[in-house]
């Protein structure tokens, strides 16, 4: 076979030879399409691997965002972040816990916090905070695209669901001194510029704007108020029918000793007069000169009087008075003389007989008088039973109690002395039939029901039996003796109890800023806790008002107990249950009252109502402020709700934290 030419020529058919099988070829085609390919591939690729690196990043860092808001309004101390550098400081603290740069490859910027403004312009309580970070992209950046930003906003609010709170606050007269100033505890009543009582108001409406900016729509919030010292004024928050009628007071009343009489008359006057009788001799004289024949004077000889007397009658201070009449029959003479000569005598004067006539008549008088016979009283001091019908209703009542056996007129303040009660030395419990510590009991009879205190009426004296003031003055002459207005100064009433209600910024500070809400009195810390307990119970004597709240949710109830000083009890204070030295309804009767025995005691029975109202799902947050934080009130706290408040800062700071607990803190956004 022979080669054309054509065939011959070098090379040329060889590469015609290998183009055409690579046209006929397709197993290439593959691997030049995934070439082409592989651009896009990549972009979408390292799109995924970046936004997954991204949302990951963005998740932490809203997580950070949450987690510094949180704190920075939790560690507020009021309701601007703006100059808290504090709570800004714990922002950037948990943030940079959940989030630190660097963490997977990111920068971060730091959050900031800042104020939402309420309608007013003020800070509202709730704070933002915005955050951002930058991831640098891994295969995005083949196009361009070389990191992804992401910002982060957040925001806290404390908001209350529904929230009851009583506020139990000493009013003790060491309230008038400044914190840290044992020497003002005599300060006579005059409140320093500087003042506990004044931090306390502060204190108390810096609380309440916490609280009451926290509020959510359709929750309710409430407050009440109990200052107490050595009572507590609850008695006009009382129904009438809850107080007795008649009680039993450690007094004093006026006892007749003698009388002191007088009688005073007027002149007589003649009411009948008799006719002259005929003339009779009365004497004769013989041998007598004419000259020495006179007519004798006329005369009256009174007969006996006969007194009658007419109606007695007594006035308010007790003197009697009589009208008397006296009646006599009078006997009236008159003569007339005559002289006959009967010769002379050895001188030879005339001599003769003188003859002296009379005649008579009987004339009848009167005259009227009075006698007064004034009382000579003593006092006896002894227990003394008076009406309180009109008393507890608030209008003015007069008792013979004052000076000089004296009226006095006065009208209840509305503290009270409570209902019956058993004098246990220490509570484990509370017996049933101590009824003054029984918080939910409802009064039916005058053991369960309580009593007007009467401070006017109350006096003292030596012992347990009735004492006669014995040297008969009008005044209280034995210096065992003593009265609660006197200068020892034994009995306080604090300002008026306020019920729970929904109060608004004004009423608050109007309550706490009165002239009424001052020191005065000594410490009782049950008397006080015990009141608190029974205007927030939701099942005693206020259960119609505290069961239930208008959106139907819930109520959390909290007692914020205040206190500046140790339980401190005089038995010679007239207070709660009345005058302990006489009464003895804490002591016993067979105990001579002392100051330590009824501190003990009366720290028993505030031990047993703390427990009595935990028991009753009450938080209690207990204040020591400015004294120590005592067994008793550490143990009567909630578990954690106690803080002691060494100045007017710390009350404040203490307050703050108790609204912020009590208020829940959730996330606004």
């Amino acid at each position: 076979m022979s080669l054309t030419k054509r065939d011959k020529i070098p090379g040329r058919g060889t590469r015609r030879g290998l183009l055409a099988r690579l046209r006929r070829d397709e197993r290439g085609n593959t691997l030049a399409m995934m070439a082409a390919a592989l651009i896009p591939m990549i972009g979408m690729v390292g799109s995924a691997v970046d936004i997954s690196r991204a949302y990951l990043v963005k998740t932490r860092l809203q997580q950070a965002c949450d987690a510094g808001v949180l704190a920075a309004r939790r560690t507020m101390t009021g309701q601007s972040v703006a100059n808290d550098t504090n709570a800004k400081t714990q922002a950037t603290n948990f943030f940079n816990i959940n989030l630190k740069t660097g963490a997977y490859g990111a920068t971060v910027t730091p959050i900031t916090v800042s104020d939402v403004a309420a309608a007013d312009g003020t800070a509202s309580g709730t704070i933002d905070g915005t955050a951002s970070a930058t991831v640098p992209t891994i295969l995005m950046k083949i196009f361009g695209k070389t990191t992804i930003t992401m910002t982060a906003t957040c925001e806290a609010e404390l908001q209350v669901s529904n929230q009851d709170v009583m506020f139990v606050l000493d009013v003790t007269g060491s309230m008038d001194c400044p914190a840290a100033t044992p020497s003002c505890t005599n300060n006579n009543g005059v409140e320093a510029t500087n003042s506990k009582i004044g931090a306390v108001r502060t204190g108390v409406v810096s609380f309440y704007d916490t609280l009451s900016r926290a509020m959510t729509g359709g929750s309710q919030l409430r407050i009440g108020f109990v200052p107490y010292s050595s009572n507590v004024n609850v008695g006009k928050l009382l129904p009438a029918a809850d107080l007795v009628d008649s009680w039993t007071y450690q007094s004093r009343q006026k006892t007749l000793v003698n009388y002191s009489t007088s009688n005073s008359y007027n002149s007589w006057t003649t009411t009948s007069t008799g006719a002259w009788s005929s003339w009779s001799t009365s004497s004769t004289n013989t041998n007598v000169q004419q000259s020495s024949c006179s007519t004798p004077s006329s005369t009256t000889v009174n007969g006996s009087t006969t007194e009658t007397s007419g109606t007695t009658t007594t006035d308010s201070s007790g003197v009697k008075t009589t009208p008397l009449t006296d009646t006599r029959t009078d006997t009236d003479s008159q003569y007339q003389s005559s002289w006959v000569k009967t010769g002379t005598d050895r001188f030879g004067r005339s001599i003769g007989t003188c003859t002296i006539q009379v005649q008579t008549r009987t004339r009848t008088e009167q005259r009227t008088g009075t006698q007064t016979q004034t009382p000579n009283y003593t006092w006896t001091y002894e227990p003394v039973t008076y009406d309180t019908s009109q008393y507890k209703l608030g209008n003015s009542v007069t008792t013979t109690t004052g000076s000089n056996q004296t009226d006095v007129s006065s009208t209840w303040d509305g503290c009270i002395e409570e209902r019956q009660t058993v004098s246990n030395a220490t509570f484990s419990t509370i017996p049933s039939d101590a009824y003054d510590l029984q918080i939910d009991l409802l009064p039916t009879d005058d053991t369960t029901k309580w009593k007007p205190a009467w401070e006017t009426v109350i006096y003292g004296r030596p012992g347990l039996s009735a004492v006669t003031d014995t040297d008969n003055g009008s005044t209280n002459n034995l210096n065992d003796y003593f009265h609660p207005t006197s200068s020892n100064t034994y009995y306080a009433c604090p300002k008026a109890a306020q019920r729970l209600a929904v109060m608004s910024h004004d009423d608050v500070y109007n309550y706490v800023n009165a002239s009424d809400f001052k020191a005065i009195g000594g410490t009782y810390h049950d008397v006080g806790m015990l009141w608190g307990a029974r205007l927030l119970s939701p099942t005693g004597i206020f259960s119609a008002d505290n069961a239930t709240a208008p959106n139907g949710e819930p109520i959390n109830r909290n007692i914020v107990f205040m206190t500046d000083g140790d339980m401190a009890p005089n038995p010679n204070i007239y207070g709660l249950y009345g005058y302990e030295m006489l009464d003895r309804r804490v002591s016993g009767t067979s105990n001579t009252p002392t100051a330590s025995d009824l501190k003990s005691r009366h720290n028993s029975r505030f031990s047993a109502i703390c427990t009595a109202i935990k028991n009753l799902n009450i938080t209690i947050w207990v204040i020591a402020y400015d004294q120590t934080m005592t067994t008793e009130l550490q143990n009567c706290a909630s578990p954690g709700k106690s803080f002691y408040a060494a100045d007017d800062a710390s009350l404040n700071t203490a307050l703050q934290t108790i609204a912020e607990q009590i208020a829940e803190l959730r996330l606004s956004k």
